[in-house]
């Protein structure tokens, strides 16, 4: 029974959520079909509650599907305090469906007693009202006699196409596979000479298996359906069940999560047991071993897809936030909202959703102006909120933008000042930006009187701890007069991701992928000191340099020297680290920071490593903060320079088809380890699904006339830079990355796609032009 329930309680608060989103949909764009599926939604829950004797549940249910049905037949109009029973009732009955454990304590009766007010006519009302002495019984028998539904129809002669009587009379005559019984309510209406001035009622019994359709088909118009009888349901036949299969089931959330914390511990044991085997290269062992490998992998990425949720499942529920909010303070807000189809994890859904509530009534309580003030600013008299859900560099992005008053910074001061939180001096040497971020400190209000929506200094607060408690932050954007926009970002999902394993002082750190930007050879004669502070020169550019041993371990003596360079970025910002060298390149599982390390706020979660110890996984965003780099992205960081046989490139050398091959490091994205599996056929094109992006692949085999070697179970696949199309090459291995090695012209290499060659040992390695190649390639495939 108590599994029972709990199937049965999340049935109810699904129907209860489908309702809420329905209704605010009526309110802006009634119609018919949003009418029937309330209808049915509220029929369903009476329907499911009366079964379990949940009688508070079901007959507040009852009155409701009442209600809906009057707005069915048009006797009871969609107007706006039609609207606000409806919402109040359903608020009603959603608190109980939330407290079951308490349902027959809870008092209905006032929104009952409220609806019944507003039911102008019933069903026995209308059998009333129609011709009492006769009887129907005889058309109920011949209904069910024949497996057909019996009704009352009421229609209005004057609506009707007909100009009188007769004419629609022998109109329902001709149908005579169908009952009607024809009865005039007044004598004098022996004809009907077409007057449209009256409403005239008119009322027939109709026989049918599809009522309702039937009419519609004949294009009867009608005002009222009373059913006297419906066909039964067909029996399901057990035989013709032998082929069904349920495609959806609904089981706890906590048998998902004990799941992946064991394809979690599957990764952390992989990674120990490639560590520690020791085979050849080729061997069956090795392919064995990289098979297991990519099925521990795809186990755990379709269990992290099964908790992924789309963030337009909340929308509604914010929509609702806006409507109470702005009606409560008398404001018009017009409310956009974009990306519905985003996924995020399951485990994030209730925190981002509070974050996102007091965003918006900030936004509409202390941002949007009431509609004389912003008609004086020459505004429109509704205010407007967007909120935009976006990917991007595997962060989401949750934006709303509002088209207020903006943040008045004075006041944010002289708050600050006040509190003793900063002298005048310290918010003087501030950024707009650092002064917009004080509104999250907690207790930070700059409204004089609380009131019951904002004013107590604790809904900013709550919304930078949300974003932060899964790994993400918060910024803000403002222009006086013209609004605020504040942008949530956080991970897109918690999985295996790849990462680079480094040493720091002799000890095992991580930095995912996606925020390196480049990785170089440690230089000193590249690194100038300016003002105590560090920078590396890169490429004519000046980048801020944070040395890692100093920042993790500034009261220990460091061990070893730093070999390597690594230029990370985080939105529009860079800078570079510097530690003592690159252990590898692994697939990590993305753990929350123990609880021990968490003010440190250098880290973004943490995984462990082959030999079971814990590896802290250094967070851009949080060295950006700590250090206070005020750094942006310029052009031509990351841009491939024109000119040839430069030294000062970092190349990824690669193998295809036994060949040497090497590109600039600036012309590649990344590159991902993946099996045959990956390498799906699309259009007659070879795609690959890597983190939620499709990557079509070029073969270069064929524009290099090598020979195509047969694909091997681990291959990689190296993501070009491409501001159009997402494009990869497949590689066989992938060797090193090397700096300042010498490039001789290819004059003696007869190929238009090399540009050059290197000598690595005793071997040929070949650079490939890859702008001629993936301007070929368009040419010739994708554009196609």
């Amino acid at each position: 029974m108590e599994d029972f329930y709990q199937v049965l309680e999340a049935e109810l608060k699904e129907l209860i959520t489908r309702a809420e989103e329905e209704i605010l949909l009526l309110e802006t764009s009634p119609d018919d079909e949003l009418l029937n599926s309330l209808f049915r939604a509220v029929h369903t829950i009476k329907g499911t509650s009366g079964m379990v004797d949940l009688k508070k549940i079901e007959s507040l249910s009852h009155s409701l599907e009442s209600l809906f049905s009057g707005l069915r037949s048009g006797d009871i109009k969609i107007n706006g305090e039609v609207i606000e029973i409806i919402f109040h009732s359903i608020d009603k009955l959603k608190e109980i469906i939330y407290d079951l454990a308490n349902e027959s304590t809870h008092q209905i009766e006032p929104y009952i007693e409220i609806i019944e007010q507003h039911l102008k006519i019933s069903s026995s009302e209308f059998f009333e009202n129609s011709a009492q002495e006769e009887s129907y019984e005889k058309y109920i028998q011949l209904a069910k006699e024949n497996g057909k539904s019996v009704a009352l129809v009421e229609c209005d002669l004057c609506s009707q196409k007909f100009t009188d009587l007769k004419g629609f009379t022998q109109f329902l005559e001709h149908n005579n596979m169908y009952l009607f019984e024809r009865e005039l309510l007044e004598d004098e209406l022996n004809e009907f000479e077409g007057s449209k001035a009256f409403h005239i009622p008119y009322r027939f019994v109709v026989l049918h298996d599809d009522i309702e359709k039937y009419l519609n088909t004949i294009k009867l118009k009608y005002t009222k359906i009373v059913y006297l009888h419906t066909k039964p349901k067909p029996q399901v036949n057990a035989q013709s069940t032998e082929g069904y299969r349920n495609t959806f089931l609904k089981i706890s959330t906590s048998y998902i999560d004990e799941l992946l914390n064991v394809a979690g511990e599957a990764v952390i044991a992989r990674n120990q047991l490639l560590e520690i085997l020791n085979y050849e290269e080729d061997s069956e062992e090795e392919i064995r071993i990289n098979r297991l490998s990519q099925y521990i992998n795809v186990i755990y990425n379709r269990l992290m897809k099964i908790r992924l949720l789309k963030i337009g499942s909340i929308y509604p529920r914010l929509q609702r936030i806006i409507r109470d909010v702005s009606k409560e303070l008398n404001k018009e807000i017009q409310a956009e909202f974009y990306g519905n189809e985003i996924e995020f994890d399951e485990a994030m859904m209730e925190g981002i959703t509070e974050a996102l509530m007091h965003i918006l009534r900030n936004s509409i309580d202390h941002g949007i102006e009431n509609k004389e003030e912003r008609i004086r600013n020459n505004k429109p008299a509704f205010g407007k909120i967007i909120l935009n859900t976006y990917l991007q560099r595997g962060n989401i992005f949750i934006q709303v933008r509002d088209d207020g008053r903006g943040i008045d910074l004075d006041k944010i001061k002289d708050k600050a000042l006040r509190e003793n939180l900063y002298t005048f001096e310290q918010l003087e040497a501030m950024q707009d930006s650092e002064i917009y971020e004080l509104i999250f400190h907690p207790g930070f209000t700059t409204r004089k009187e609380a009131t019951s929506i904002s004013g107590r200094g604790v809904g900013m607060d709550i919304v930078l701890n949300n974003f932060k408690k899964y790994g993400g932050s918060v910024r803000v954007e403002s222009e006086k007069g013209k609004g605020v926009c504040i942008t949530g970002i956080i991970p897109q999902t918690l999985s295996v991701m790849p990462a680079f394993i480094i040493l720091v002082n002799d000890k095992k750190f991580a930095i995912m992928q996606k925020n390196i930007l480049e990785l170089t050879k440690y230089d000193a004669a590249n690194i100038i000191e300016l003002d105590d502070k560090k920078i590396y020169k890169l490429r004519n550019q000046k980048i801020p340099l944070i040395e890692l041993n100093n920042v993790l371990f500034p009261n220990y003596m460091v061990h070893e020297k730093n070999e390597n360079i690594a230029i990370l970025q985080s939105e529009n910002k860079y800078f570079a680290i510097s530690f003592n060298s690159l252990v590898s390149i692994e697939e990590i599982v993305l753990k929350p920071l123990p609880e021990q390390v968490r003010d440190v706020n250098l880290f973004g979660g943490h995984t462990y490593s082959g030999d079971g110890s814990i590896i802290l996984i250094i967070e851009p965003d949080a060295i950006l903060k700590k250090f206070n780099l005020k750094v942006e992205l310029k052009e031509g960081l990351v841009k491939k320079e024109e000119s040839k046989n430069k030294r000062d490139h970092n190349y990824l050398f690669f193998i295809i088809s036994d060949e040497i091959f090497f590109l600039p490091a600036v012309n590649i994205v990344g590159v991902r380890e993946i099996g045959l599996s990956n390498i799906k056929q699309v259009l007659g094109k070879e795609k690959v699904y890597i983190e939620e992006k499709i990557i079509t692949i070029i073969r270069i085999e064929k524009y290099l006339n090598i020979r195509k070697q047969n694909d091997i179970p681990k291959m990689y696949c190296i993501e070009l830079k491409n501001e159009e199309y997402s494009i990869g090459i497949i590689a066989h291995d992938i060797l090193d990355i090397l700096e300042g090695i010498e490039t001789y012209k290819s004059q003696d290499i007869y190929n238009q796609y090399i540009s050059a060659y290197s000598k690595i040992e005793d071997s040929i390695a070949l650079h490939i032009d890859i702008e001629k190649v993936v301007q070929k390639f368009i040419e010739e495939e994708i554009s196609i």
